[in-house]
């Protein structure tokens, strides 16, 4: 049995119209569905992840059982790798744990930490603790990410925020290298 995986809905036009059993790795709109079933006439099964079935319309199955398309629920183990999550979330790697991290390391002889939680990190157990924090986050993250991703859009939100978090702490443990004050001194926070 091959299983095709699509894994964005740019594939979906360019697979083998012979298809017959095709697993969506990406939550399909209705419109992904039209398009797969018109793309792969001779489609017999849409496997999906449980987090994305469950978002499926009732038009949707119902347009599938009148089509005699078994709409199923499955994991293609191996396709969503570790690797995959790490280039997923490669914006909040590179600010929120290296830039974050290599820029408190570069900062602090010229200031103080803030934060109550890094600081005793820092104080107790030094800076490369707070580094394994951070990648103890960054793990924790990909265990929890397939439960935020029931929701269409939590999962973007979830990433965006963590990013910006990294980008601030970045930015303000720069401005105290260059300029001796930090982004929260200087909008009165501290």
């Amino acid at each position: 049995m091959n299983i095709r995986v699509v894994s964005s809905r740019d594939e979906i036009f360019t697979i083998n119209p012979n298809e017959r059993i095709v697993h969506l790795a990406f939550r399909p709109s209705n419109n992904d569905i039209f398009g797969l079933v018109e793309t792969c006439p001779k489609i017999e099964v849409i496997q999906l992840p449980q987090s994305y079935k469950r978002t499926i319309s009732k038009s949707i199955e119902m347009f599938l059982k009148k089509q005699r398309i078994q709409l199923t629920e499955g994991d293609v183990w191996g396709h969503r790798t570790f690797s995959s999550y790490l280039y997923e979330i490669r914006f909040i790697i590179l600010f929120y744990v290296i830039g974050d991290w290599a820029s408190t390391a570069y900062a602090l002889p010229f200031g103080v930490e803030y934060n109550s939680v890094p600081a005793m990190l820092l104080t107790n157990y030094g800076i490369y603790c707070l580094l394994l924090v951070k990648v103890g986050f960054i793990l924790m993250l990909f265990y929890t990410a397939p439960v935020i991703k029931g929701s269409r859009y939590r999962w973007a939100f979830t990433k965006h925020i963590i990013e910006s978090v990294g980008i601030l702490a970045t930015i303000n443990n720069l401005m105290v290298i260059w300029y001796g004050n930090s982004l929260i001194q200087i909008i009165g926070l501290i």
